[in-house]
């Protein structure tokens, strides 16, 4: 079993430390944090960083019989034009899932004994994961977790993952900005948790990974065995 708070540890992983706290956008050319995945018995195995306008970095996490598909959010202006959304040619999240899905499922496809899959991402990152999910549900026990991410559920989507049956959470932090963007027609999809704010008008302090991170181990701390 992999816990919520492992899953938040290892979206958290794939962003360099300035931005897991919100200080820094824009790095890229760093991979996953090895002393976070490691520490929680993952491997890495396989980095995928793509250039602009795409500009998607995932990272592929196995232990045991499960993979993690772990998706990084939200770093550039490409990014943020994403999290406005799929309206703008420059935010088809459906595009930039397609461009990194076929190297995972090659990479998926090559485990051995893997029986099940997570996607999981934050910010940019979860409204990926929504479309990535739907190539696993007939394949492996699959199950979505999403951080802070956008509202990326179009109707056409969500009537998919309702069919899929897939196993599907979505966390906010409370005065989030980004859960709420953008309006219109899009939505959200899965069991909906919220967690508490940094701070209490809406900032992108409360959007730092090292918050969801942080807010999702001490809900798992204080939750009944």
């Amino acid at each position: 079993m992999i816990t919520d708070a492992e899953l938040a540890a290892l979206c958290a992983s794939v962003y360099p430390p300035s931005v897991r706290s919100g200080r820094r956008q824009g790095i890229h050319g760093i991979g996953p944090d090895r002393r976070i995945y490691t520490a929680l018995g993952f491997r890495l195995v396989r980095w995928i960083d793509t250039d602009a306008p795409d500009d998607t970095q995932v990272a592929v996490f196995v232990r045991r019989h499960a993979a993690v598909i772990a998706i990084r959010g939200t770093t550039t202006l490409w990014d943020w034009a994403a999290n406005l959304g799929a309206r703008f040619f420059l935010g088809s999240w459906r595009r930039r899932w397609a461009g990194v899905s076929d190297e995972i499922r090659e990479v998926i496809d090559g485990l051995e004994d893997v029986h099940a899959v997570y996607v999981i991402g934050h910010s940019l990152g979860g409204a990926l994961a929504y479309h990535g999910i739907l190539d696993y549900c007939d394949t492996h026990s699959a199950e979505l977790v999403a951080f802070g991410a956008p509202r990326a559920v179009s109707p056409r989507l969500e009537q998919a993952l309702l069919l899929s049956g897939v196993t599907a959470r979505r966390y906010e932090v409370e005065s989030d900005p980004i859960p709420w963007i953008p309006r219109g027609r899009w939505g959200t999809y899965g069991v909906r948790h919220v967690l508490p704010c940094a701070t209490w008008w809406p900032s992108l302090r409360n959007h730092a990974v090292s918050h969801y991170r942080a807010q999702v181990e001490a809900l798992e701390a204080h939750s009944p065995r």
